[in-house]
């Protein structure tokens, strides 16, 4: 067989079989393959060589098949994973990674020169939040953060689950968040759709707009109406994006909800 460089189409997978370009029939030699995971009329780069057959390239470049999968489109879901295990340059994503920034969902990039240097940015899914940290000498050091919050979101309504709702329609009340300078701040008052807030409960009113959770979740006391005047309640902001609220002996014809803070997650 002649040393040549040419161009081929795949016409059976496993045995691999190629049919060189201008040839009628495939070619029924042992073929090599540096490609991997092809398949049938992929248009391959061959080397045929006195010794034999190689598919040296893909034409088009290669695909998620033929890529480990930290090189594919959206990379392999690590959640609950070690990050500190993910040195291999790729691109990953997931939430609850041990060692990422926080609990939070992240698309995670790595960039290695080998095991013990290694680079990692993590970016929040929802929030303009990104961080960067690096392995140095097998070493890793802390997180940093490189790209923050926007300055200031404005002042954005929370959404009331069913039963729940502002305490009037005027905007004195109107139940609101805002995430200014990398602080979530809020402010309004809310009470039931019918009756009272029971007593001794633990409810679910709301739920906060998407990006101003907390991590771990962040409970305050909210000065609150009852039959016998003030009675506290615990206003529990979670790490999903829920409004809690925690009453005690008395039922609460009101709910302060203004007058929060907590550095945004």
């Amino acid at each position: 067989m002649t040393d040549t460089w040419t161009w081929a189409t795949v016409t059976q997978a496993s045995p691999l079989r190629i049919k060189v370009d201008g040839d009628t029939t495939a070619l029924d030699a042992t073929t090599d393959d540096l490609v991997g995971s092809l398949a049938v009329d992929d248009r391959v780069r061959v080397h045929l060589h006195a010794d034999g057959i190689i598919v040296t390239g893909l034409q088009g470049g290669a695909g998620d098949g033929q890529l480990p999968g930290r090189l594919q489109t959206s990379g392999p879901d690590i959640s609950g994973q070690n990050l500190n295990n993910y040195w291999e340059s790729g691109w990953y994503r997931g939430s609850g990674v041990t060692n990422a920034p926080t609990a939070s969902w992240y698309h995670i990039q790595v960039f290695s020169h080998g095991s013990s240097w290694v680079v990692q940015f993590a970016t929040r899914l929802h929030a303009n939040l990104q961080y960067y940290r690096r392995n140095e000498g097998g070493t890793w050091q802390p997180w940093v953060e490189i790209a923050a919050y926007e300055s200031d979101t404005g002042w954005v309504d929370i959404n009331f689950r069913s039963g729940y709702a502002e305490y009037s329609s005027s905007t004195t009340y109107t139940c609101q968040m805002r995430r200014m300078n990398g602080v979530v701040y809020t402010r309004g008052l809310m009470k039931a759709s019918s009756g009272d807030i029971p007593a001794n409960s633990s409810i679910t009113v709301a739920d906060m707009p998407t990006g101003y959770g907390f991590e771990p979740d962040y409970s305050i006391f909210s000065a609150s109406g009852s039959t016998n005047g003030s009675y506290p309640a615990t206003v529990v902001y979670t790490a999903g994006g829920a409004v809690e609220i925690r009453t005690g002996g008395e039922t609460l014809p009101y709910l302060g909800f203004g007058g929060h803070s907590w550095p945004a997650a």
